[in-house]
C-alpha cells in the first residue's frame, strides 16, 4: 500500500501546482501591466502638474493691470479717454 501512495501523492502535488501556476500566472502578468500603467500614469501627473504651474503663472501675470492695459492696447486697439488711435501706412 505503501508504494502506491507515493505515486498518488507526487501526481496530487503536481496537480496542485498545476493548478496554482493556472492560477498565479495571470494575475502577476495582470500586476505587472497595472504597475506599467501606474508608470505611464506618474509621468503623466508630472507633465499636467508643471502645465498648470506655468498656466496659474501666466493667469497671474494677465491679471496685473499693466498687462490689462498691454492687452487692451495691442490686441483690442482701445485707447484713453483723449488719446487717439494712429493707424500706419506703409506704401509699397
Amino acid at each position: 500500500m505503501k508504494s502506491k501512495a507515493k505515486p498518488l501523492k507526487r501526481i496530487f502535488a503536481m496537480l496542485v501546482c498545476f493548478a496554482m501556476m493556472v492560477t498565479i500566472i495571470p494575475r502577476v502578468k495582470t500586476i505587472w501591466e497595472l504597475d506599467q500603467q501606474k508608470e505611464q500614469l506618474v509621468l503623466q501627473k508630472a507633465q499636467v502638474e508643471r502645465l498648470n504651474q506655468q498656466l496659474k503663472a501666466q493667469l497671474k501675470e494677465a491679471k496685473k493691470p499693466e498687462m490689462v492695459e498691454r492687452i487692451a492696447r495691442e490686441k483690442l486697439k482701445m485707447v484713453k479717454d483723449g488719446e487717439s488711435y494712429v493707424v500706419e501706412v506703409t506704401a509699397n
